[in-house]
């Protein structure tokens, strides 16, 4: 007899979903050198991040360290009342 357990059943609100809203290149004003390709131009914009930023990919990085409290729980119904496709926008 098999039974399936989730990791959240085991270790409570171990499992987190973030979410980011836009690409990483629209929310972070980010385009990549087409010379230089999307590996090294991503690793060289990950150079200028600073831990204290407010870039949203930080934030992340910050609430999963520990180093600030999560703030949003991506449920389906928070990400259906504040994702705007871009097709909507252009609309």
């Amino acid at each position: 007899m098999f039974f399936t357990v989730s990791s959240n059943e085991l270790f409570q609100n171990i499992v987190k979903r973030y979410v980011s809203v836009q690409n990483f290149e629209d929310s972070h004003n980010y385009a990549h050198d087409v010379k230089k390709g999307k590996p090294l131009s991503a690793w060289e914009f990950a150079q200028s991040l600073d831990i204290a930023g407010d870039a949203s990919i930080i934030c992340f990085v910050r609430q999963i360290a520990g180093i600030d409290t999560r703030v949003t729980e991506f449920t389906q119904d928070n990400l259906e009342g504040i994702v705007v496709e871009r097709y909507q926008l252009e609309a």
